[in-house]
């Protein structure tokens, strides 16, 4: 694959959400070949109480989970929307200071209108 692709890919929001039902494609079948039963566990998301952009999590494919104030559930892929905002977020005072960038109240309007 053509790695000039794979990138453009990786910023379209319905590859991400691609992503994370193949993610769980891969769970199920790992879990049917490794156990006599059959399992319908979920991939497990990271549940936050608010958006988080973290350095720490860089590189770890978290997919975060979150109820904003509306009582809407929101989830995103923590690698994707780095990767594509990512000259943003280094480039916030809070991100460089503390190591991440938040919001308690709902997925921040940039974050949204990405994910669509």
């Amino acid at each position: 694959m053509d790695f000039a692709i794979h990138v453009e890919k990786l910023e379209d929001p319905l590859f991400m959400l691609y992503t994370i039902q193949l993610r769980q494609v891969i769970y199920n079948y790992y879990e049917l070949n490794n156990n006599s039963a059959m399992s319908t566990k979920k991939i497990e998301t990271l549940k936050k109480k608010r958006f988080v952009i973290s350095k720490g999590l860089i590189g770890k494919g978290e997919i975060i989970e979150f109820v904003n104030e509306k009582g809407d559930t929101c989830v995103y892929d923590h690698d994707v929307v780095y990767t594509h905002f990512q000259d943003k977020f280094n480039g916030m005072p809070c991100f460089e200071k503390y190591g991440n960038y938040t919001n308690s109240k709902n997925l921040p309007k940039f974050v949204r209108e990405f994910l669509g």
